[in-house]
């Protein structure tokens, strides 16, 4: 034997053996087709032209005799166009060594494929393909007629064909994941972690969750598009976009599925939140200028608490300014998502895909109302006072005749009432150390009216900020959300100027205290 061939023989003949075995999974068979592929090569040597291809001429005959083995020991009907298809993507076998790893990945990509296809076209795809059964045998164990055993199967065969192309430009076959994160609000019971929104709190609180519905935001997908795009198996798309559709936060409509709720960029999300709060920001301090220009009307008006020092009352002062404000309101009415739970309870998700780095104080302002409605009380930035508010009916019914008659509690109602910023001992009796404002008393009407200055510069401010958040909203609400523009009209507006205020109180070095943060308005 020519000393070339030898020396190529013996180069390539434990590749040649692993290239059998990976093939045929038997010891003996592949040591059979080894031994049929090198004499194969002694008997055609001798046709070489060009000694520098003797590698891509040797793999080519291995390939020729696997292809004529198998085909000879093969007893099945002829493998159809789109078999053929399949077998030829998966790179069965190259000319060249070299070209394993390619084939290797391309075999990756298919399985990749396979899996992104949605449950009723994947379990067709491979127990046809994969399984060898035929289409009454599929119709059988599926428990489908045979016509949809066809179309199904045929549908497999585009869709695997349209994502194989697709992996040729995507990289590795998926894109980096993206962190969404999540405001949620509304009138709901609160479960103790992040809220009861019908399950939609628990739903989208993972990273696979989020990613389904930026994939299925800007258009309606399948199941396949949405698990070739974030490159997840099907079946754990099919189950997570079943809780999504559950709770909401997605649409299904025949195959597809679209995300049900805005989802905003960081840039889109500064324009409307952060721009909108420098817009407030710049009238800050003629509101607060005028405000201090009024103190000694607004003192004397002698509602409880006017005889604190003026910088305790602003809080409170803002609090009755937001009340009287048009347009600075969440419009509760058109919240979105409606529970199916408790028909009363309703709730709106926003997403955004990128944390601000703007950063400010939040005034906040939270409200509870008792005694039917009729004494109301107003928490105000938090953050800043640390306030225990877990206090019962008893005591809010204790503070309430305190405050209309002067009957002075029991001790221990007292000492919680003391203890959540209500009341201060003074000698043997108790003082009401907040702000209360009634309207039976005539008070509430006429701080209005000392307000009005104030009153009308926050209205234009508030009124400019309500256009300018309609006009984005058409901008940045797509139109399959377009009826949730009307509440995100009021939910963007709303708050800014209380908060741009509040900012700049802060930063003029006011000290924010527990006494401030806390005021009544009495029916």
């Amino acid at each position: 034997m020519d000393n070339e061939l030898n020396e190529l023989l013996t180069s390539q003949l434990d590749r040649l053996y692993r290239f059998a075995y990976n093939r045929l999974h038997d010891e003996g068979a592949a040591e059979d087709l080894t031994q049929d592929i090198v004499e194969c090569a002694i008997r055609a040597y001798h046709k070489i032209d060009d000694p520098d291809r003797r590698i891509p001429w040797l793999w080519g005959i291995a390939r020729n005799v696997y292809l004529r083995t198998v085909s000879a020991k093969s007893r099945r009907e002829t493998p159809s166009e789109d078999v053929i298809m399949i077998i030829d993507s998966t790179g069965v076998s190259y000319e060249t060594p070299e070209t394993d790893v390619i084939r290797r990945e391309e075999c990756a990509n298919l399985r990749r494929a396979v899996s992104y296809l949605s449950k009723m076209y994947r379990d067709v795809c491979v127990m046809y393909w994969l399984e060898e059964k035929d289409y009454r045998t599929i119709a059988e164990e599926l428990g489908i007629p045979l016509s949809s055993v066809k179309w199904r199967l045929n549908q497999s065969k585009v869709r695997l064909k349209e994502e194989l192309m697709k992996m040729d430009y995507m990289e590795n076959g998926y894109r980096k994941a993206v962190k969404l994160y999540m405001n949620m609000g509304g009138y709901v019971e609160w479960s103790g972690e992040l809220g009861n929104y019908d399950g939609a709190d628990r739903a989208i609180d993972n990273l696979l969750a989020q990613n389904i519905c930026i994939s299925a935001y800007e258009s309606p997908k399948t199941v396949t598009e949405i698990a070739s795009d974030i490159g997840c198996a099907a079946d754990y798309i099919e189950d997570s976009l079943a809780e999504l559709v559950k709770c909401q936060c997605m649409k299904q409509t025949k195959d597809k599925y679209q995300t049900m709720f805005p989802i905003w960029s960081r840039e889109v999300y500064d324009d409307v939140f952060r721009k909108g709060f420098e817009l407030c920001l710049s009238r800050a301090d003629e509101i607060l200028d005028t405000l201090f220009s009024l103190a000694d009307e607004i003192k004397a008006v002698g509602f409880t608490g006017s005889d604190k020092p003026f910088e305790k009352l602003l809080l409170t002062l803002l609090v009755v300014l937001g009340r009287e404000t048009e347009n600075d309101f969440f419009d509760t009415a058109n919240l979105p998502f409606e529970s199916h739970i408790e028909s009363e309870k309703r709730w709106y998700i926003l997403g955004y895909t990128g944390r601000s780095e703007y950063e400010n104080y939040c005034f906040g302002v939270n409200s509870s109302g008792g005694l039917n409605g009729d004494l109301v009380e107003y928490y105000i930035a938090s953050e800043f006072t640390k306030d225990a508010r877990a206090y019962n009916q008893d005591m809010f019914r204790a503070f309430d005749e305190f405050y209309r008659t002067g009957k002075q509690p029991d001790d221990y109602l007292c000492a919680k009432l003391v203890e959540n910023g209500k009341l201060r001992r003074n000698g043997d009796t108790y003082e009401i150390i907040v702000p209360v404002i009634s309207h039976e008393r005539g008070e509430y009407a006429k701080l209005v009216e000392v307000l009005a200055p104030v009153r009308e510069l926050v209205a234009k401010l508030q009124n400019e900020l309500f256009e300018r958040s309609c006009t984005l909203m058409k901008k940045y609400i797509p139109d399959h959300l377009a009826s949730q523009r009307t509440f995100f009209n009021t939910y963007c507006a709303h708050g800014a100027w209380e908060n741009a205020v509040f900012n700049r109180l802060v930063e003029r070095g006011t000290k924010i205290t527990q006494d401030m943060a806390t005021c009544f308005i009495v029916k």
